[in-house]
């Protein structure tokens, strides 16, 4: 949507205004008492407030009637060649600046036209992007979808193989098992057959054991009469044992108090041997120094 454009009076209101503070009335100045607004559009409002002013009256200079002739003349010649020139420039400036103010507002209208092309191409550029986005999650969504169909087709695959498989086993359970229980019948009928030999032989054994029950049982008395002997026997013997045990233990004690006496009378002996060794011992040497007479009588003597 354009901007709303500066009005002429909103113009001439604020240079009115400059001209009271004692400013010169320029385009800047105005842009800025407005505080926005096109300087194009300014430059052309200025231009007709301009044309509505009418032009300042000036006090007449005071000069000699001749000197003023003369000068008046000098000058209308000069202003009036300065005033062709600067009109001839002036009408061509202002034809410069109306065409330059012409081309700015229409450049101004083609940068409106632009900005809202841009805020629309904008706006459809968002639009294309969030559909873009909601594409690209519905792609996202779908492609994850179809993953899980995958999934679940590949399970059910599986499922079905090992179904398949389980069949064939079952096929297979159902084939051994009618054979088994062929088999198994013939096993039950031989079964019985033996079940029934077995019953005549269990009631020939059960005869039997009754018999063997009977002569265990007069084993088991007999037995336990000869283990009554025994233990009889086994306890004359154990008393008998004691009884030696404790002669033996008495005639050891005799013993060894014999050893102890005969140890005693050893120990005696010896010291008495010891005695005489050392007696003897004495005697010779007394019997080396005696006189050769009394060694032969002693020894007749003796």
């Amino acid at each position: 949507m354009p901007r709303p454009g500066i009005t002429y009076e909103q113009v001439a209101q604020a240079a009115s205004i400059l001209v009271e503070q004692g400013n010169k009335p320029t385009i800047q100045r105005i842009r800025d008492e407005l505080g926005a607004g096109s300087l194009n559009t300014i430059h052309r409002h200025l231009r007709d407030w301009k044309l509505t002013r009418a032009p300042v009256e000036r006090n007449p200079i005071q000069l000699p009637d001749a000197l003023i002739r003369t000068i008046a003349d000098e000058i209308e010649r000069q202003v009036s060649v300065t005033r062709a020139e600067v009109e001839a420039q002036a009408q061509e400036s202002q034809q410069t600046a109306d065409t330059l103010a012409e081309i700015g507002e229409e450049l101004e209208a083609q940068v409106e036209q632009l900005l809202s092309q841009v805020s629309r191409l904008e706006g459809e550029r968002d639009d294309v992007i969030e559909d873009r986005d909601t594409a690209q999650t519905e792609v996202e969504r779908l492609g994850k979808a179809l993953n899980e169909e995958r999934l679940d087709v590949e399970k059910t695959r599986e499922a079905l193989t090992q179904a398949q498989a389980r069949i064939k086993l079952l096929s297979e359970q159902r084939d051994e098992y009618y054979h088994t229980s062929m088999e198994n019948q013939r096993k039950l009928q031989a079964i019985e057959r033996l079940q029934r030999t077995t019953e005549r032989a269990k009631a020939a054994a059960e005869a039997k054991q009754a018999a063997a029950e009977h002569n265990a049982i007069d084993q088991r008395e007999a037995l336990k009469a000869e283990r009554q002997a025994r233990k009889q026997d086994a306890d004359a013997v154990r008393k008998e044992i004691a009884q030696m045990r404790n002669e033996w233990k008495e005639r050891l004690t005799v013993l060894e108090q014999g050893v102890h006496s005969a140890e005693q009378r050893a120990i005696a002996a010896e010291r008495a041997r010891s005695k005489v060794e050392i007696q003897l011992k004495a005697l010779k040497s007394q019997d080396g120094v005696r006189p050769p007479g009394k060694r032969r009588l002693m020894s007749k003597d003796g």
